[in-house]
């Protein structure tokens, strides 16, 4: 129960953002606003509320299973998008950052609807478990080493006045919010692989991982939702540091 309230937050703060973003891509139909929005549905209400639904609606029956396909499917679409984001923003010109996403991309859609061939208990943490957990780890690292790689060179261009402060800040705040993620899912991994399948429900582990949601929930929200004060402070601060 304890990492219900970070995961909560990151949830709520998702849904907003993405709805949000959604509406924006409606307007200007560009792809990093769709990709961002999707991997925030994805990782986090949409797919958990299907997984969740079927453990909770439909425990020991058939229909759990497809619940449970459903939503790794569904968290395999977040999480590549997110590696999609990282390619098509900060990598678009560069072919490992292709095959890669590409990678990320099969082998968590791979995972997600090889559950409907070969279902696995929840409780239950096969090869193929590991292969996807590393994958999601892979994709959220990834993506923070690039955001934070470009926040340092905006935030030059920005001293300069070569570039907007607060988009230089929204890719520092989501390369937190990413290295959040990645951070929560090592922790997760590390207790299921030294300790054992149920790990995670301990309540040390669900600590960390409340305390990396809302870590992560507070970065997406500056990142995309930034309120006045914040625009404010940063637009200040750039001003200071260009006089």
């Amino acid at each position: 129960m304890l990492a219900l309230f970070g995961i909560g937050c990151f949830f709520v703060v998702g849904l907003l953002v993405a709805v949000r973003l959604l509406e924006l891509w409606w307007r200007t139909r560009q792809l990093p606003e769709f990709l961002v929005a999707l991997a925030l549905l994805g990782m986090g209400p949409l797919g958990a509320c299907v997984f969740g639904a079927g453990y909770l609606l439909f425990r020991d029956t058939s229909l759990m299973s497809f619940f449970h396909a459903t939503g790794l499917a569904i968290q395999g679409i977040g999480f590549s998008a997110a590696a999609c984001f990282a390619w098509r923003v900060f990598r678009p010109n560069d072919k490992w950052a292709v095959v890669l996403t590409v990678v990320i991309s099969l082998g968590l859609l791979g995972d997600g609807f090889g559950m409907f061939v070969l279902p696995v208990s929840p409780g239950e943490f096969v090869l193929r478990n590991h292969l996807s957990m590393n994958l999601k780890i892979l994709a959220l690292g990834w993506g923070a080493l690039e955001s934070l790689r470009y926040w340092r060179i905006s935030s030059k261009r920005a001293a300069i006045g070569f570039a907007d402060p607060l988009v230089s800040a929204s890719f520092l705040m989501w390369g937190i919010a990413l290295v959040s993620g990645t951070l929560a899912l090592l922790s997760l991994y590390a207790a299921i692989v030294l300790i054992g399948p149920e790990a995670h429900m301990s309540p040390p582990s669900q600590l960390l991982t409340s305390c990396f949601g809302v870590v992560a929930a507070a970065a997406v929200y500056l990142s995309f939702l930034p309120p006045r004060a914040y625009r404010r402070r940063i637009e200040a601060r750039a001003s200071a540091a260009g006089g």
